[in-house]
């Protein structure tokens, strides 16, 4: 009869804890098709404004910045190199990110790890590349 009474309280147990879990991970869910709606959501009202521009809004201007970072990785292969970089005045705050090199022979002289101070050159938002770089 005890063995009866232990296995009902252990199914009992996790019935509760499976009901539990169950409601947690549906208030999550809940919570993050909210936020995927509201990036949703973001993403398409800025691929209506960049739309609705006029071609050549940004004047075609060529910009250039000189910045500072440090070479996470160099992808030949793809023609990149992965940099954690200083804040970029009037394009871009800090961060890690790819940029595309004007040239497959820009990388030579520097591997994962070096500081470097770079060139990007471009029309932004997406048409920038990397143009010189150097150790530092």
């Amino acid at each position: 009869m005890r063995a009866l009474h232990v296995a009902l309280i252990v199914n009992l147990a996790l019935l509760v804890g499976a009901g539990w879990g169950y409601a947690w991970w549906g208030r999550r869910v809940e919570r993050l098709e909210t936020e995927l709606r509201e990036a949703r959501g973001q993403a398409d009202q800025l691929a209506r404004e960049l739309a609705a521009r006029p071609s050549g809004s940004d004047g075609g201007v060529v910009q250039e910045w000189r910045v500072r970072g440090i070479v996470r990785a160099v992808v030949p292969g793809l023609n990149v190199i992965v940099i954690s970089h200083e804040d970029i005045p009037g394009y871009m705050p800090a961060m890690t990110m790819g940029f595309r090199l004007a040239s497959p022979d820009i990388p030579q002289n520097v591997r994962a790890g070096d500081a470097v101070r770079f060139t990007l050159r471009g029309t932004p938002p997406n048409d920038v590349m990397l143009t010189a770089i150097q150790p530092e």
